[in-house]
């Protein structure tokens, strides 16, 4: 009788990543601080109570450290008595590594101005539909303020681009904020290497626009009516205007920005 070997499952191949000791440690603080058990500003536990509490050496704990400071999720505090301090996710940390990629994959100032016009709009369309009484305060608040720095070019633009943030922020979608926020980071970062200096008079001709513009939305907010689409449509037509003062240099790439 002619004996049929069985094929075998256990055909030779990759051994599987395992994860070192130092990397489970790391994961598990990672994953402290991003449920919020280990809140922005907090002292981690001193190195010999963490050895004793995860049962590790101290070179293997050393490398869970330095794992989460080359993160930014800590900073060490070498030399002192206190364990490391840590140090929430950020946006200005999350745009700098992403600025890395964008400039790798050759992206232009342009590709993040259309960014913008894909995220911004339908946030805008979001807000309406809310019909959210909470948020139309805020960001009456937001508009009040920026008014009043009419008279300060740069503080005008912090609390202009921060009327365009809360927009995102306000309807309500986690996701859609934190691309946006990291977007608006990115351009911040780029906007001196590409902007022209204009002279004073056209400088706060385009500021008073965009302020009027603002009070427009926040009239088309607070209609009766359904005004998710006019909500949108103006709002991306405020972006494209906004946009043109940059047309010039949409073409210029993205740089890596400290």
């Amino acid at each position: 009788m002619t004996s049929k070997t069985s094929p075998t499952v256990f055909e030779p191949q990759a051994r599987p990543h395992l994860p070192k000791m130092a990397e489970l440690v790391a994961a598990d603080i990672r994953a402290r601080i991003a449920r919020g058990e280990l809140p922005d500003g907090a002292t981690l536990p001193l190195e010999s109570e963490l050895t004793e509490h995860y049962q590790v050496s101290r070179p293997t704990l050393r490398e869970a450290m330095r794992v989460l400071e080359s993160e930014a999720l800590i900073v060490p505090r070498r030399g002192s008595r206190e364990g490391a301090r840590v140090r929430a996710p950020s946006i200005d940390v999350a745009a700098r590594y992403t600025s890395h990629l964008l400039q790798y994959r050759g992206a232009t100032y342009g590709d993040l101005y259309q960014l913008r016009l894909i995220l911004e709009p339908p946030a805008a369309a979001m807000l309406a539909t809310a019909n959210n009484h909470d948020a139309l305060t805020r960001l009456r608040e937001a508009y009040d303020a920026e008014g009043a720095a009419l008279d300060d070019t740069d503080e005008y633009f912090r609390r202009s681009a921060h009327f365009h943030e809360l927009v995102i922020e306000l309807a309500g979608l986690t996701p859609l904020t934190v691309f946006a926020e990291m977007a608006t980071e990115l351009m911040r970062r780029q906007h001196s290497q590409i902007s022209e200096t204009p002279s004073s008079s056209a400088l706060k001709n385009r500021m008073r626009r965009s302020h009027h513009a603002h009070e427009r939305f926040l009239e088309i907010l607070d209609t009766d009516t359904d005004t998710a689409e006019d909500a949108q449509t103006y709002w991306r037509d405020h972006l494209q205007a906004i946009g043109k003062y940059y047309e010039k240099r949409s073409n210029t790439p993205i740089e890596l920005i400290p």
